[in-house]
């Protein structure tokens, strides 16, 4: 019975493949008020963009971002969400900041 080298084919296979940062990790946009999670998720809807480069750039970035977010945070049941987009210009950024609220669920349903 012949052996396969399964551990140096695996290891090869594994060297072959490219790292590939995730899209969240190079986003200009800083989240606050938001978990772990949320952040993640509102992050990867984000296009990818450089840096600001002026403040000009940072507001817009951030209104962008804003109103993706709302979007996002709508489809997932918080409609009473807040996001509040803020750039500053020394260094220029982008920010957000999110108020949750509570999530918004269906109930028992009755037909009278």
């Amino acid at each position: 019975m012949r052996r396969l080298p399964i551990l140096p084919a695996a290891l090869c296979a594994a060297l072959g493949l490219p790292a590939v940062a995730p899209a969240w990790a190079d986003s200009p946009v800083v989240i606050d008020g938001a978990d772990h999670d949320t952040r993640r998720a509102i992050l990867e809807l984000l296009p990818d963009r450089d840096a600001p480069e002026s403040l000009f750039d940072a507001e817009r970035i951030a209104e962008e971002a804003a109103a993706r977010a709302l979007a996002w945070l709508r489809s997932e049941g918080y409609y009473g969400a807040t996001v509040t987009p803020e750039a500053s210009d020394n260094p220029p950024s982008a920010r957000l900041i999110i108020d949750l609220g509570t999530r918004f669920t269906f109930g028992d349903t009755q037909i009278t």
